[in-house]
């Protein structure tokens, strides 16, 4: 019998994805972005096309990537104007991101943010959808 050891499946095919853009990238390069966007498709590919296209390399892109000169600037400013036009959703949006552990919302608050795109939902509790996120929303 064959010992096939235990691979992290979107790990897997943000390598696979990283080779389509002819990018070389060792486990520890995907992991770093992995652990910054998660599986998100839409971060994921402006990523890898931006590191492709060689305008930035991982290591600035992680850098700034929740800032303002960061890639993903005008995405993170969309939602942050979303969230202040509802001051309930900017102020749970803060709380979640600045809690290491699950938040628990009202109905109503938990699923527009999860509508959003911005947290995961587990069970009556949520937690930001990726790190980004976190990190974004913990310093605005």
């Amino acid at each position: 019998m064959v010992n096939i050891p235990k691979v992290d499946a979107p790990a897997l095919k943000l390598k696979d994805l990283a080779q389509l853009h002819q990018l070389h990238w060792s486990d520890t390069e995907v992991e770093n972005l992995t652990g910054l966007v998660g599986g998100h498709p839409f971060l994921v590919r402006l990523a890898l096309y931006q590191i492709a296209r060689q305008e930035i390399n991982l290591a600035e892109f992680l850098q700034t990537a929740a800032t303002a000169e960061g890639i993903y600037s005008k995405h993170l400013q969309r939602l942050e104007s979303i969230l202040q036009q509802q001051p309930e959703l900017w102020d749970a949006m803060q709380e979640v991101a600045s809690s290491n552990s699950p938040v628990h919302l009202p109905n109503v608050i938990r699923f527009k943010l999860y509508s959003l795109g911005l947290v995961k939902l587990q069970g009556d509790e949520v937690t930001p959808r990726c790190e980004l996120y976190r990190q974004y929303f913990r310093s605005h």
